[in-house]
């Protein structure tokens, strides 16, 4: 505690086929200026736009041009002539060129249509002529379409396209999201010099919502590349055509979606707000600001609109010449035809915004975000701060808001603005030397009463920082000025100095809130107070304590000196908590009678936990564990993030300055069954719950201890699955000389009449849990509310823990709420949007006619929304997207940060301060998966919220003991602490990962699913007598090939076991076990989705030829096989998850919402067969077990296997949510038995 001292004291498949152009002799007549609008993809894809690279580029990405800062934009290019100058890392494109993430073309494509080629993002482009390289202005290559192909050809960097309206990846690779920090987008791309250009296109009429296409296109010999961000040697040359033709595209698209526009109107949609789309914002990038009218009224541009719009008129039969926009910004004398019917709309009274294109596919869909954001009104004020649009504040007003009570003497406290004249006591208390109350100038201050003081020393330099930064100042002065703090009880010291004893607190602008907390909310510090002089005293604090069920006062309608509290801040973890009447009583027990404080019995209470206290029966008492002769113990290992090592204590001498114990150690089973196959033997079955009697005994001390662990002396296996289904517990029946047992030989059956255990503390032990048991069934589970539930991850591993009950889920996706309503036949899933969901439950409750809802799906009618106090438990898994380091598709305004930004973490602000603001208690962390029995490194950001007659959940205590690094969220204070199990936080190992078990390898979670292998075409390097040898083996230890190459003419559209099959054999591990069983019991017998995608041969032969060890990648396969990543210094470190095979004795990269082994996250090689994960591999990551079905809505076989991997790599992992439901049933358990069970609480 620092003292305070006052002042006076991936992409997808990036394929798509052409129309064939239309031969039209009018056509061939045209002059440059005219372009063909047909020939342009149609499958479209999207990129995320890439920054000038430092080794190819020249920067011209981030540079602005003439008309920026208002002077008008000089439209037409440079007369002066200019070259390129080919870059050293640049790759020249052939036939053979792969572009990282591009896969094969969808199976669904119109084979009637024109050259099947890649589509492809160019970024950092120059065009210029083949000969000379002479950059040539971007109207220049309109002459291709016309005979002059050949002449002109462009170098930029290139990346796959991704579909437009399609999710982004949405987790992270846990090895490699710390370095993805640093790199930016251009790290993951590729330079290249196309071949010459042989078309150039403008735009196109989508398919889907006949919206017009405002990219440009230009078509090489092997691809289609939309033009992105010129270089800037190039921008000259490019972007005075590119403003001519932006205005083009908003103008049409704005017609025809208001046909009475007017010119005004048009004009405002230009300038660039929150609430334009990407087809505005992205003008800042081009000319670093908005269109101005200005643009518009240029003579080229107008000239430019008037032909184009011409040749839609008769290309594409769009005839918008009527809109008023168009006559007054062309001329009442433009000529027309009559509007065409097909493109008249009827006449509306709206005002004009811009609207999304909407998907025909109803799964993209989830991503057009068409329905406000209801919100109530205290939750509406708050969001208004951070969100500029879409929000609908819904309920009653009068009833969500509280009125505070002003200072009840209507009298102005008075200011004491230098050191008292007088300093008077009043009412003595019981104690001698204690008082009640004081005279300070004429101003009665009692204990109890809050007061400002001035502010001095405070030795806490992240806290100070902190207090003096912009982001902390709030609009209430007092808060910038004062410190505040509650008198405990008044003193005077042995000098004859008057003084009190001051519990701290603090201003919400000066918690994690910073600038968006209330101006006039004050919460009280739990582990920080101290002796203050009287004379530092400047004002008292007119403070109201606001009732627990009532939401916070609005500012509003307070003076500057009214503040209200009604929670407690804890800076260490960030928490708002409010203490029962019981915990205020048991801590304030800890202090004298006349020095009453709640801090100082709070820090008094944790002394008495952390310090060893011997028991008379001759055990001890540390933490919260107590330990006696013959309890089974964890204990740490020598070194830190290390599996703790079980021992049973023998003896414990108490005579010592330190507790000495003796320990006879035990060993693991499943450590002896690694070395076996670490040394080259076969796997076997191996069980991380089975330990091993050795002849070893050790003396440690009692700080080495972590904990209580509990062992039976079984070998009945029904007992023993049951009996290993509680955390922390063990079975044995073997022995062994010594721990570190090298074969399984070297073990010995142990008799059971040998083993002994504390029978005192097992019995008790036992009485527990049937108590826990008896609460849990008195009480009941929650019944609870998912929302966001994609496939049920979430609510799966919660209603596993037996405390939570999922009856109502609610889910935007068709497909995955189709999945969740299979797999979970009791729960009430309504296919629809959230927001949509809680305005009907507000109108209901307000008493207000709901309209109906119907499922987004089949259209159905869903059943109406639980009424109020039906639902005891709300939790969701909100897209998180924009929270990943691996998401490089974020939008600028996304107020969803990624872990990297650290804690300016605009959505945990806003998320603390909405539960505060409604009364709930509130804090949040970042949780790794994998050390809570998850196959992969998954860190995710929780958040718990409870109301405050509830006991806020703990943070569950990590099982496994996971390979990942800690991620330490910075706040504006400080650091957020680690959640780990070592209690001696003086030991320096503070974000020791050390945990009961192993973390769950790959090879214990996948490694008894049927084998097989890709066939390897041998496209380029032929098949040799060593590769037939390898096969025949292979087919021998029953691997069987499977061709996986993309063709018509395959049986099926995916490789594998696309049937449903039994298993080859029994499980090897108990997480396997675990995956096997069924919801009733029983054990699954079908195996379903043991399949993957298929691809072309480039990619097959790049797979089955990486070698086959543990983190063998592109790197590794023979030079003709590589994707000419080699040249600079660090492509190795750019580019290492390209085609990378896993480590079985590791941990899964993070399940991405796309399988692709030349994506930047191709991490995805099986680690011991030449193929890539299947989908059922994927869900085994996430813990799905193998009954999970996942549904899909398409039809298409490739978008069912997208959507079921999607539905997949979005889902909360199981054990994970596991973990936390496990952590609520504590503070359950805790709450019932200390109170009993009031109403049904709400978390």
């Amino acid at each position: 505690m620092s003292a305070r001292k006052t002042g006076q004291a991936s992409s997808f498949d990036a394929y798509s086929h052409r129309k064939r152009e239309r031969s039209s002799p009018k056509a061939d007549s045209q002059v440059s200026e005219r372009v063909s609008t047909s020939g342009v993809p149609h499958k479209r894809r999207k990129a995320q736009p890439l920054p000038v690279s430092d080794d190819g580029g020249d920067g011209g990405s981030s540079e602005h041009i003439a008309g920026v800062r208002g002077t008008p934009l000089v439209l037409n290019p440079p007369q002066d002539p200019l070259y390129y100058m080919q870059n050293e890392h640049e790759f020249t494109e052939d036939a053979d060129f792969q572009v990282i993430g591009e896969t094969d073309p969808p199976e669904d494509v119109d084979s009637e249509e024109e050259d099947g080629v890649p589509i492809r993002v160019l970024t950092d482009f120059s065009i210029y002529e083949v000969t000379t390289q002479r950059l040539v202005p971007i109207a220049d290559i309109l002459a291709v379409n016309h005979g002059m192909a050949g002449s002109f050809t462009a170098s930029g960097c290139v990346k796959a396209w991704i579909d437009d309206n399609w999710p982004a990846d949405s987790n992270e690779d846990a090895e490699a999201e710390d370095d993805h920090r640093s790199e930016s987008y251009n790290d993951l791309s590729q330079r290249v010099r196309l071949s010459c250009i042989k078309k150039f296109t403008l735009h196109d009429m989508k398919k889907q919502g006949h919206g017009l296409d405002s990219k440009l296109y230009i078509l090489s010999q092997h691809a289609w590349y939309i033009l992105d961000m010129p270089s800037s040697n190039y921008k000259p040359f490019y972007v005075g055509f590119w403003l001519k033709h932006r205005i083009l595209h908003l103008l049409v698209t704005a017609v025809m979606e208001y046909p009475r526009l007017q010119y005004k109107e048009f004009l405002k949609l230009l300038k660039v707000t929150p609430d334009s789309p990407d087809e505005v914002i992205v003008t800042l990038r081009m000319l670093g600001r908005s269109i101005t009218e200005e643009d518009v009224q240029n003579d080229d541009v107008k000239s430019y609109l008037l032909a184009m719009l011409e040749e839609l008129r008769e290309d594409e039969r769009i005839n918008i010449r009527r809109a008023p926009v168009i006559r007054s910004l062309l001329g009442q004398e433009v000529s027309y035809e009559m509007q065409d019917s097909r493109t008249r709309r009827k006449r509306t009274s709206r005002s004009p915004t811009w609207t999304p294109q909407t998907s025909a596919n109803v799964e993209l869909q989830v991503l057009e975000h068409r329905n406000k954001t209801v919100v109530t009104p205290t939750v509406g004020r708050i969001a208004e701060i951070f969100f500029s649009k879409n929000i609908k504040i819904s309920g009653n007003i009068l009833s969500d808001c509280v009125e505070t009570e002003k200072n009840a003497s209507g009298i102005v406290p008075i200011v004491h603005l230098t050191n008292p004249n007088t300093v008077k006591w009043l009412e003595p208390a019981a104690y001698p030397g204690h008082y009640l109350s004081v005279l300070v100038d004429g101003v009665r201050y009692s204990v109890g009463d809050t007061v400002m003081v001035e502010p001095g020393i405070d030795e806490n330099k992240a806290r100070v920082k902190n207090f003096s930064h912009q982001t902390s100042h709030s609009t209430n002065s007092l808060a910038n000025t004062r410190w505040f703090c509650r008198i405990r009880y008044l003193f005077e010291d042995k000098m004859g100095k008057k003084r009190f004893h001051a519990q701290w607190l603090t201003h919400s602008s000066k918690t994690l809130l910073q600038e968006v907390g209330h101006p006039q909310a004050l919460y009280l510090i739990l582990n920080e107070c101290e002796d203050v002089d009287i004379d530092a005293i400047c004002q008292m604090c007119n403070v109201q304590e606001v009732d627990r069920d009532a939401h916070e006062p609005n500012e509003a309608n307070m003076e500057e000196n009214d503040f209200h509290c009604r929670l407690a801040f804890n800076s260490t973890d960030a928490s708002f908590t409010a203490l029962s009447a019981e915990q205020i009583s048991h801590a304030l027990a800890h202090c004298d009678e006349h020095q009453q404080c709640l801090s100082c019995g709070l820090q008094a209470m944790q002394q008495s936990i952390t310090y060893a206290r011997v028991l008379p029966d001759g055990g001890f008492v540390q933490h919260e564990f107590s330990y006696h002769p013959q309890d089974f113990v964890y204990i740490k290992n020598r070194e830190p993030h290390s599996v703790y090592i079980i021992g049973q204590i023998l003896d414990i001498d108490t005579t010592t300055v330190k507790i000495e114990v003796t320990v006879q150690l035990f060993g693991r089973y499943d450590d002896v069954v690694r070395r076996i196959h670490n040394d080259g033997g076969e796997l076997t079955s191996f069980d991380d719950r089975c330990i091993i009697m050795t002849d070893e005994v050790q003396t440690i001390h009692a700080n080495d201890l972590e904990g209580i662990c509990y062992v039976i002396h079984s070998s009945d296996s029904e007992s023993i699955d049951e009996w290993v289904k509680k955390d922390d517990h063990y079975f044995v029946n073997q022995v062994a000389s010594g721990p570190d047992v090298q074969s399984l030989d070297e073990l010995h059956e142990w008799p059971k009449e040998q083993f002994q255990d504390c029978r005192i503390c097992r019995q008790d032990h036992d009485d527990t849990i049937r108590y826990q048991s008896e609460l849990l069934q008195r009480h009941g589970q929650l019944r609870g509310m998912e929302l966001f539930s994609g496939a049920g991850g979430l609510g799966t591993g919660l209603d596993l823990s037996g405390f939570v009950e999922t009856r109502w889920a609610i889910e935007f996706s068709p497909s995955a709420a189709q999945t969740y309503q299979c797999n979970h036949p009791r729960t009430i899933v309504y296919n629809q949007c959230t927001n949509l969901c809680l305005q009907y439950a507000i109108d209901t409750k307000d008493g207000k006619p709901a309209q109906p809802l119907y499922a987004i799906g089949d259209k159905k009618q869903l059943p109406p929304m639980p009424k109020q106090g039906e639902v005891d438990f709300i939790y969701g898994g909100p897209p998180c997207q924009s929270f990943s380091l691996m998401n490089h598709n974020k939008k600028d305004d996304d107020i969803r940060p990624s872990e990297k930004d650290q804690v300016q973490l605009a959505v945990v602000k806003f998320i603390q301060r909405a539960l505060v603001a409604i009364g709930y208690q509130s804090w949040f962390t970042v949780l790794q998966a994998a050390q809570f029995g998850v196959p992969q490194g998954r860190r995710r950001v929780i958040f718990w919220g409870a109301r405050q007659d509830v006991i806020l959940p703990e943070w569950p205590l990590p099982t496994h003991c996971s390979p990942s690094n800690m991620y330490r969220v910075q706040l504006p204070f400080g650091f957020l602490p680690p959640v780990v199990r070592n209690k001696n936080k003086d030991d320096g190992r503070d974000d020791d990962r050390s945990a009961p078990l192993h973390f769950v390898t790959i090879g214990e979670a996948i490694g008894d699913l049927p084998p097989f292998d890709w066939v390897n075409p041998h496209e380029i390097i032929p098949i040799s007598s060593k590769d037939k040898k390898m096969m025949k083996q292979r087919e021998k230890d029953g691997i069987p090939f499977f061709d996986a190459l993309h063709s018509p003419s395959a049986k099926s559209p995916w490789v594998g076991y696309v049937r449903p099959r039994k298993y080859h054999i029994e499980p090897l591990s108990r997480y396997q076990k675990w995956m096997r069983q069924r919801h009733d019991g029983g054990n699954n017998i079908n195996l379903l989705y043991h399949y993957s995608r298929r691809f072309r041969e480039n990619v097959l032969e790049r797979v089955c030829t990486v070698p086959m060890e543990a983190g063998a990648n592109h790197f590794d396969l023979p030079k003709i096989l590589q994707m000419g990543l080699a040249k600079g210094r660090s492509a190795e470190k750019r580019y290492r998850n390209l085609y990378r095979r896993l480590d079985e004795n590791a941990l899964f990269a993070t399940t991405l919402t796309n399988v692709l082994p030349n994506n930047k996250s191709g991490a995805v090689l099986h680690p011991t067969q030449n193929r890539i994960l299947t989908v059922r591999e994927c869900a085994r990551a996430q813990g799905f077990p193998d009954y999970y079905e996942f549904i899909s809505v398409n039809e298409s076989p490739r978008k069912v296997l997208e959507d079921q991997l999607r539905q997949i790599g979005n889902a909360v992992p199981i054990p994970f949510a596991y973990a936390l439901g496990k952590s609520l049933g504590r503070a359950l358990l805790k709450m019932w038995e200390e109170k009993g069970r009031e109403g049904s609480p709400e978390l």
